[in-house]
């Protein structure tokens, strides 16, 4: 595709995409769901991004974003790096190494998770990680 950009000519490669919408919330977080309206991320969000995801070849690139870059895009590079093939705790330690300010969203680690299949060890891993996020899932529970 070539796009004209006044005098300018550029190249633009072709690209695919796959847009899910979801707010940077848990479960728990009933007073944003309800008050703010907030969309949770679903197990369908989910799989749409590793069926999405699952064709990737290591020559290909891929923009995950959302709207810091720190909670939820990094959940899910984290989970679409377990899908091809890395350990979960390779694939935090990767995000980590790119974005030291990554605090990757517990729920979406918990769905991808499931939709993986990893039986609990990529949400164990990330509790290593940040146990604070781990104590503030059981506080929002006691609260509710």
């Amino acid at each position: 595709m070539v796009c004209s950009l006044g005098h300018a000519m550029m190249h633009v490669m072709d690209y695919h995409y796959c847009r899910c919408y979801f707010d940077d919330v848990i479960p728990e977080d009933n007073f944003g769901l309800i008050r703010f309206e907030l969309i949770l991320a679903t197990l369908a969000d989910i799989q749409a991004i590793l069926a999405f995801s699952a064709g990737l070849t290591p020559h290909d690139k891929l923009l995950v974003h959302c709207g810091a870059g720190i909670s939820r895009s990094t959940a899910v590079a984290t989970g679409i790096l377990c899908q091809h093939g890395l350990s979960p705790r390779i694939a935090l330690n990767q995000v980590f190494s790119v974005r030291q300010c990554a605090t990757p969203n517990p729920y979406i680690i918990a769905l991808m998770d499931k939709a993986l299949k990893l039986n609990g060890e990529l949400t164990s891993v990330l509790q290593k990680y940040q146990p604070d996020i781990a104590s503030e899932q059981n506080d929002l529970k006691m609260l509710s």
